[in-house]
């Protein structure tokens, strides 16, 4: 079936004051459809940086990132976002929920933004915050959630819709 996920010559640098620091290098790597990886390492050896780049949350300086049979490579961050929306879910560190929306709404509302039926939408909030031990309706707001509770729903809002490619950046650590 191919891979669903797939890095050819991925490459990241970024700029510390004079010095250049490469946090990927030269990285190959292909993960069929229905395998889970783990990827481990040191702090500051660029886990996080690989994510970012199999999530379209940032672009190699070369090579070349695909999901499925799309290549990240080269879209905009407009296009990016919607490969994200509709194909990659995204677990954070800092879970990364907006302030205003409750729980629930911050699982329901990227649904709605994907382009997914309201009724459709609220259904598939619904069972992925089930999923994380979580009710629905979920209506307090994160500044009322405890950590563990922030990142269950961040958990949910990367389970929730029809993507197939799901990246977890320390999804335990709260």
């Amino acid at each position: 079936m191919g891979a669903s996920v797939c890095l050819r010559g991925a490459v990241k640098t970024f700029r510390s004051g004079i010095a250049t620091i490469r946090a990927v290098e030269g990285v190959d790597l292909d993960v069929p459809f229905g395998q889970m990886v783990c990827i481990h390492g040191a702090s500051g050896s660029g886990k996080t940086t690989l994510l970012n780049l199999i999530a379209g949350l940032d672009v190699p300086d070369v090579g070349e990132v695909t999901i499925g049979d799309l290549i990240l490579t080269g879209l905009s961050d407009r296009q990016r976002a919607r490969v994200r929306l509709e194909r990659v879910g995204v677990v954070f560190q800092a879970n990364n929920l907006i302030d205003e929306f409750t729980g629930g709404e911050n699982v329901f509302i990227p649904l709605l933004a994907a382009g997914l039926p309201i009724t459709v939408a609220k259904s598939s909030a619904a069972d992925a915050l089930e999923c994380v031990g979580i009710g629905d309706p979920f209506d307090r707001r994160p500044g009322q959630m405890s950590g563990g509770q922030r990142q269950r729903v961040g958990i949910a809002r990367a389970l929730a819709g029809s993507r197939n490619v799901l990246v977890a950046d320390e999804p335990t650590g709260a």
